[in-house]
């Protein structure tokens, strides 16, 4: 990670020039697919792909001076990147842990944990003692007191069974484009050229791998319009990407071809590598496996409303629910259960899945979905579930009674419109303006430029005089997923000229985020967590 930690060297010496870098650019993409992979078949033990594998001191390499009575490391010769904390296991001659102490946390001890294990007693060390259980035997303190009315909720992922990670092409650069036409061109003229991997991956600045990939599989690629499809990239950020599994890394296709353009799916996350949750999403059609968060722990699983089956004719869908738990939902809710609900349907438009845009508003799946949506998006739900949601997808409680869930799936309804960029207009008072707006100001270019996006005096500013008015700071800094997203559309824009259709878009960002922060804060006003066994 020597390339990684020299570009962020650069950038906190310089932070107005300098872009922070994304660490997940600067991982070796052989040994991050590597570890994917292993990721993925594993049942229970997860891990960060990218990270250095760090270990401590067993007691062999400690030696005990009884002068001091503390014990103490010979020479070091242990290289760590990453440190987090620091453990004591006590061990007798036959080999069982007797006990776990633990001291320390990241902030304390990363930049001296040598000095802190050479000059620290032992008796002078505030042990915590822990007692690690099954299944995850975590070696630091966490408080799992809420366990128990936890747990009575259902697992999202049982819930909804079909689901998946999001698509990794391991080359964005290449098969992703905010611009339709751009990416047509660029695809066309890569199957139409004798290009090598060398100058693939200069012109795209691609990993090592990817490019040999896209070129083994060239042959067998044939130009198809319907590959060009839209594409959940960042929060608010629809872009474009070239679908084929020759042009794919990994193109989830099990989940993946349950979705059109038009079929709602929702987007969380598995585990937390932050310290507040906010990793869940909805959207509309294929989305990338960081469209949640680009941090790589926090990978985005796609969880789809629906499932389709065109391989009959006429096509049909059926609802991606577990029956058990919806029943127990629905009684819960005051809902009158219906298998019908659960069954197999005809596609009324009767098109491929890809094509299809057949999505209901109405019924009882829709309405549970909604109530999902809602309460992950409570502040008391994030809060009091913390350590939970940081080791393993949602719980969902059940509602309580009827009103809640009415209440809730409202709320729901409204937030996963906005999040898919439904039916609202711009706000009226969010201009963009030259100069500081007033008579006598800079005109506004016909197409502005996005030069160095920062907020300051109330406004957006994309290059020191042309800004968005009437933007709120905190709006700006408003976390969605491990974004902020009016920063992190405008940085993904530098240097580039904005037309209309993104200055209005930006307007209608601006409001989607101040209705998210209210919708979340009259949800905070109503919605209070008790268990719910719903037991049948």
């Amino acid at each position: 990670m020597e390339a990684y930690n020299a570009a962020l060297a650069a950038w906190e010496a310089d932070p107005e020039n300098v872009a922070k870098p994304e660490r997940i650019d600067y991982v070796d993409e052989e040994a991050y697919a590597a570890a994917l992979e292993t990721w993925e078949k594993e049942e229970f033990f997860k891990f960060d792909p990218d990270a250095t594998v760090t270990y401590d001191y067993t007691l062999d390499e400690l030696t005990y001076d009884e002068e001091t009575e503390s014990y103490k490391t010979g020479e070091i010769t242990v290289n760590t990147d990453q440190v987090c904390q620091i453990d004591f296991w006590a061990v007798d001659e036959a080999g069982n842990v007797e006990s776990v102490r633990h001291t320390g946390n990241y902030d304390e001890l990363a930049d001296k944990k040598y000095d802190y294990l050479l000059q620290t007693a032992f008796s002078e060390v505030n042990w915590q003692e822990l007692a690690p259980t099954d299944p995850y035997y975590f070696f630091a303190p966490k408080d799992f007191s809420a366990a128990g009315e936890y747990e009575t909720g259902f697992k999202l992922e049982e819930f909804m069974p079909l689901n998946s990670t999001g698509v990794l092409t391991m080359g964005d650069s290449f098969a992703v484009s905010q611009d339709k036409k751009c990416l047509k061109d660029r695809i066309r003229k890569f199957l139409a050229g004798n290009v090598t991997s060398e100058k693939l991956t200069e012109d795209f600045s691609l990993g090592k791998n990817y490019a040999q990939f896209v070129l083994e599989g060239k042959s067998a690629i044939e130009f198809n319009a319907t590959s060009l499809r839209k594409y959940n990239y960042r929060p608010f950020d629809e872009n474009w990407i070239y679908y084929d599994s020759k042009v794919i890394w990994r193109h989830r296709d099990k989940v993946m071809r349950h979705v059109s353009d038009d079929s709602l799916s929702l987007v969380v996350c598995k585990q937390m590598a932050t310290n507040e949750w906010s990793l869940v999403l909805s959207a509309l059609g294929l989305v990338d496996d960081c469209y949640v968060s680009n941090k790589t722990k926090e990978r985005g699983y796609v969880f789809p409303l629906y499932l389709y089956d065109t391989a009959v004719e006429p096509p049909s869908r059926r609802v991606n629910f577990v029956a058990a738990i919806y029943k127990k939902i629905c009684k819960a809710a005051g809902l009158k259960f219906s298998d019908q609900d659960l069954q197999a349907t005809a596609c009324k438009h009767g098109a491929k899945s890809s094509a299809c845009k057949c999505r209901s508003e109405n019924g009882n799946p829709q309405l549970v979905f909604d109530y999902i949506y809602a309460v992950l998006h409570s502040g008391k739900y994030r809060k009091k579930y913390a350590e939970f949601l940081k080791i393993d997808f949602p719980r969902i409680p059940y509602p309580k009674n009827g009103e809640e869930f009415r209440t809730m799936a409202a709320f729901g309804a409204e937030l996963r419109r906005i999040h898919c960029m439904e039916d609202f207009d711009e706000p009226a008072e969010v201009e963009l303006v030259g100069g500081d707006g007033a008579p006598g100001g800079r005109a506004l270019p016909v197409k502005p430029t996005v030069v160095k996006p920062v907020w300051k005096d109330g406004g957006v500013y994309i290059d020191k005089e042309v800004k968005f008015t009437n933007v709120a700071e905190d709006l700006w800094n408003f976390y969605i997923g491990g974004y902020q997203p009016l920063q992190k559309w405008l940085k993904d824009r530098k240097g580039r000229e904005l037309s209309a259709e993104d200055v209005s878009h930006y307007k209608r960002m601006v409001r989607a985020i101040a209705r998210t922060r209210d919708i979340m804060a009259k949800i905070e006003g109503c919605y209070e967590l008790t268990a719910c066994s719903c037991e049948d």
